[in-house]
């Protein structure tokens, strides 16, 4: 399915390229404290240890595709969508005993998650 916001424009003979890029960064920190103790034969003695541990992650996602005008076609375009499927419905109700009677009936268009390209 087609998105005419997400399409470039060029001249015959010229390269479109598109891509597209998504960033996402995850950290965790976890701070604590401990308490060790050291003895010995008259004293004894108590420290508190600071622990800190942290770690990050980042991720990126990148999509691309390019497309090259044909000298023969004035103007091109590229444009990225989604893959789409048409789904059939039909709503109606039972009589007895057990005859299908449709009300109403149609079709609808729907996107999918994954990317599609479409040219000129």
């Amino acid at each position: 399915m087609s998105n005419p916001n997400q399409r470039v424009y060029g001249a015959a003979g010229g390269t479109l390229p598109f891509e597209v890029g998504q960033q996402s960064s995850t950290s965790i920190e976890v701070n604590g404290s401990t308490t060790a103790e050291a003895g010995a034969v008259f004293a004894k003695a108590s420290a508190t240890l600071g622990i800190a541990v942290s770690a990050s992650s980042t991720t990126t996602t990148q999509q691309g595709y390019s497309w090259q005008v044909p000298a023969d076609q004035a103007q091109g375009w590229l444009e990225m969508g989604a893959m789409g499927y048409q789904l059939d419905w039909q709503r109606g109700h039972y009589n007895s005993p057990c005859i299908w009677v449709q009300d109403a009936s149609g079709s609808t268009l729907s996107t999918s998650s994954n990317t599609a390209f479409s040219h000129s």
